[in-house]
């Protein structure tokens, strides 16, 4: 079982891997940063929420019988398993955001624009006529 998550969550990092993602097109690339931002967003009411039930467990009174777990510690438990869930889950998600907003900047970084005078003789007028060049290089 623990080979199949390991199988599956490499499969999911190759997804996300840089020389994947710059073989994206604009569109595509939005998509997976909005399934990032979607992860880490996620992640972060997670571990908020494990933050509250551990705070809680504090304060729980322990009125259980002697013979199961005291109850704050279940509840604490139960606030660590929540968080080792959350966790991870932000920490990845904030990882892709990063990685894909740095891609999406140099990509822009690599096309210019130019906008130059012109002046372009013109034999029938024996004149110079202004304009302008408009040149696109990536």
């Amino acid at each position: 079982m623990f080979f199949l998550i390991f199988v599956f969550s490499s499969y999911a990092q190759k997804k996300y891997s840089v020389e994947n993602l710059q073989n994206l097109s604009q569109k595509e690339l939005n998509v997976y940063l909005k399934k990032a931002q979607n992860k880490k967003t996620a992640g972060a009411i997670i571990s908020g929420a494990a933050a509250v039930v551990i705070t809680s467990a504090f304060f729980i009174e322990d009125d259980s019988e002697p013979m199961g777990p005291p109850l704050p510690f279940v509840v604490g438990a139960g606030g660590v398993v929540i968080g080792l869930i959350g966790l991870p889950l932000l920490i990845k998600g904030s990882s892709r955001v990063k990685r894909i907003k740095q891609l999406q900047k140099t990509s822009l970084d690599n096309i210019k624009f130019d906008v130059q005078p012109l002046a372009q003789y013109n034999r029938i007028s024996q004149k110079y006529q202004a304009g302008l060049t408009f040149r696109v290089t990536f």
